[in-house]
């Protein structure tokens, strides 16, 4: 595991202020009226000088990285770079795979489930996202997540090509949960020995491939 609200703008400028970084609220001035919004996002966005600009019609139509089908500008850009939060786990597994490929550190991060964030080394999440060249996400299997969910696992496959310039197939069945009404990732399992790659093994004080952040040894090869 996507909007901008710069490239989806509204008519006008919200003038809030500074807000509450745990406040979420429903909003029909944001650039998706009726979408549920994280305010810490929306500061990002202000910050940005994105939130409540008057944008033209999208520009850029390119293809999302997620794999979805849609443009990038209309599908995990919202998200990403604006103050909206994904509806369901897999837009939020979507938005995640396809942070890594744009290298959109802070968003990996703050859509860690809060119980867990002080784990993730965020200099192993940069390192790993940016030294890899990402090749694609498919998504396997949905379990529950849906927008009136409170949990909800996505079995994905997602493939990369590593600082070896070895490829790698990851095979994963990642869970997430809502707090405070927004959708977190929680844990991830590999699946079937996933890591298939024609170098040697990854080393136990590197990144762990699973996207945890935490160390290979602390996490899928404890």
């Amino acid at each position: 595991m996507i909007h901008s609200a710069g490239d989806f703008g509204i008519a006008g400028r919200c003038d809030v202020g500074e807000l509450s970084e745990s406040s979420v609220f429903h909003s029909s001035l944001a650039p998706f009226p009726g979408r549920r919004y994280s305010l810490a996002r929306m500061n990002r966005g202000r910050r940005n000088g994105n939130i409540g600009a008057v944008i033209p019609e999208e520009v850029s139509m390119a293809g999302c990285p997620c794999g979805s089908g849609s443009a990038y500008s209309k599908c995990c850009k919202p998200y990403i770079e604006g103050g909206v939060s994904a509806p369901t786990a897999e837009a939020l597994m979507r938005s995640r795979y396809t942070a890594y490929v744009k290298g959109a550190v802070d968003y990996i991060l703050e859509t860690h489930h809060p119980d867990g964030r002080e784990e993730i080394s965020r200099d192993a999440t940069e390192k790993w996202a940016k030294e890899s060249e990402w090749m694609g996400l498919e998504i396997l299997n949905l379990v529950g997540g849906g927008e009136s969910d409170d949990k909800g696992t996505v079995e994905f496959s997602a493939k990369y090509r590593g600082a070896d310039r070895a490829i790698v197939t990851h095979h994963e069945l990642s869970s997430f949960e809502k707090a405070d009404g927004c959708w977190y990732f929680k844990d991830a399992k590999m699946i079937n020995n996933p890591q298939k790659r024609d170098n040697p093994k990854i080393g136990r004080n590197d990144p762990c491939p699973c996207g945890s952040g935490k160390k290979y040894k602390k996490c899928c090869g404890a």
